[in-house]
């Protein structure tokens, strides 16, 4: 390419980035103008706009493990609720306390097994245990 070829394209380059960022300028503004042209906080413009994004939030149905459609919405919460609890498992009736001087004074790993622990692992090492 000669001088005056990239000279031109240089020129081009910057005159549609000059232009984009008026077009941006304009839709900012457009976006300006038609907020406070349908209103406020208060308007219905906004609660059509919440509403519309409540939708999009529901879960209207679900299938479930068996296949069956669920389409109440207390079928729904249940099933999601199994789910969960099936993943994370239930409470514990009960809560046993740590003994921080346990901690402190019990057994601790060293320096040098801890970098024997983190140390990576070889296929050869991993068949030899088994």
């Amino acid at each position: 390419m000669n001088i005056s070829t990239i000279m031109k394209d240089k020129a081009c380059s910057q005159e549609v980035i000059k232009l984009a960022n008026i077009e941006e300028y304009l839709l900012r503004q457009k976006a300006k103008i038609d907020w406070i042209r349908l209103g406020d906080i208060s308007s219905a413009y906004f609660y059509s706009n919440l509403k519309d994004r409540y939708k999009q939030a529901q879960i209207n149905n679900l299938v479930d493990k068996d296949g069956k459609n669920l389409v109440d919405h207390d079928q729904i919460e249940k099933e999601v609720i199994n789910f969960y609890q099936g993943l994370v498992g239930s409470a514990a009736t009960s809560m046993k306390k740590i003994d921080i001087e346990v901690l402190r004074n019990g057994n601790q790993v060293k320096v040098d097994q801890c970098h024997q622990l983190m140390a990576p692992a070889f296929e050869k090492e991993v068949h030899q245990t088994g």
